[in-house]
């Protein structure tokens, strides 16, 4: 069986080279793809676009336009940026919904994150805006699967002091 991978922020750092290295898989075969965009907003650079099905998505949108853009998708991969994370719920209850799906892979790229971290005043409230989408996730029954960089949190967090 070949699995369809659907990916939505295909256009940002991570998405697009995430879509790229996706891309590849679809040319051998491997794989379906699906890329959701914004209207006006299709992912740009790719190679062999022919084999790649593109859908726009709305996450501001009605909730059944949703669920239809994300109808077939057996993967899914979230890889909006930190700014649209709060965009995201309205996309994690059409995926609860889906019949299709078999893991989610949130945006949340970071490490893990201790009790102490959610505790903190100042942090806590970031990390509970940032993981808001895994958490509705876990309390819905989904699968999912997580990717853990290091990465982000030295970006994001260079020179910061708590």
């Amino acid at each position: 069986m070949v699995h369809t991978v659907g990916l939505t922020g295909a256009n940002g750092n991570v998405g697009s080279a995430t879509a790229k290295s996706l891309a590849s898989s679809v040319k051998d075969g491997k794989m379906k793809l699906v890329i959701l965009h914004r209207a006006g907003s299709p992912p740009k650079g790719l190679k062999d676009e022919d084999l790649i099905e593109l859908r726009v998505i709305d996450l501001d949108g009605p909730a059944a336009d949703i669920e239809a853009a994300v109808q077939g998708i057996n993967v899914f991969i979230s890889a909006i940026g930190v700014e649209g994370l709060s965009s995201e719920p309205p996309l994690v209850d059409a995926l609860a919904k889906s019949k299709d799906l078999i893991t989610y892979i949130p945006a949340a790229y970071s490490t893990t994150w201790t009790e102490a971290d959610y505790a903190d005043p100042l942090l806590g409230g970031l990390l509970k805006m940032w993981h808001s989408s895994t958490d509705q996730a876990k309390e819905k029954g989904l699968g999912m699967t997580k990717v853990y960089t290091g990465a982000f949190d030295s970006y994001m967090f260079a020179g910061w002091d708590s």
